[in-house]
């Protein structure tokens, strides 16, 4: 149940990439700074936790529309965390999605998200 809470608490994170900076520095991953997708105007933001950042990162790297995919932490306290200890510092492994709206709609990523995750498997 506390999973599924935090995949909802992430879908409401609809950005437009100008958000971009700050969403990642509250994830704890540093900032790719020079990145021109980053600081397009013009695409949309959505980050999502859905268990395991690789898995979730690989899927949406094939979705149509999908400029760059940026994996993370979040929702946890503190800074920086790591592999080894985001868990115990209440982060969740989460995902940045930087996409073009022109393409895809932030329903239709959604819609991709929920068809690649299972959000009642507690083990990811």
């Amino acid at each position: 149940m506390i999973r599924i809470l935090l995949i909802a608490l992430f879908l409401a994170t609809g950005t437009s990439s100008a958000e971009a900076q700050s969403n990642v520095q509250k994830t704890g991953k540093p900032l790719e700074g020079s990145s021109k997708v980053e600081k397009n105007p013009n695409l949309g933001l959505a980050t999502l936790a859905g268990g395991c950042f690789w898995c979730t990162e690989s899927d949406f790297r094939k979705a149509p529309g999908v400029v760059k995919v940026v994996s993370g932490y979040a929702n946890g306290r503190g800074d920086h965390p790591t592999y080894d200890d985001y868990a115990g510092r209440g982060f969740v492994e989460a995902v940045q999605v930087f996409y073009d709206p022109q393409k895809v709609p932030y329903q239709e990523l959604l819609d991709y998200f929920w068809r690649h995750i299972d959000p009642t498997d507690a083990g990811g």
